[in-house]
């Protein structure tokens, strides 16, 4: 009996810091966003497709297929 409460209790202690630090993790990136300067992207927001790939490196594989054919060609 002693060991199953204990393992409740750590369960417990488990679901406890993890929603402690799902809080910090919210709270720590809500204080970044505030404090960003205005006018700046979000640091943690996944970059746009278009402003992901530089000029360097090649496009997407449907840039490289030709365009429609004319009915006389």
């Amino acid at each position: 009996m002693a060991s199953k409460k204990r393992q409740q209790t750590t369960a417990k202690r488990e679901r406890e810091q993890a929603v402690k630090e799902k809080r910090d993790t919210k709270r720590l990136k809500k204080e970044a966003a505030r404090n960003a300067p205005p006018g700046e992207d979000d640091a943690n927001e996944p970059a746009s497709p278009d402003e992901a790939a530089s000029p360097d490196e090649p496009g997407l594989p449907e840039d490289d297929l030709p365009g429609p054919r004319s009915p006389g060609a």
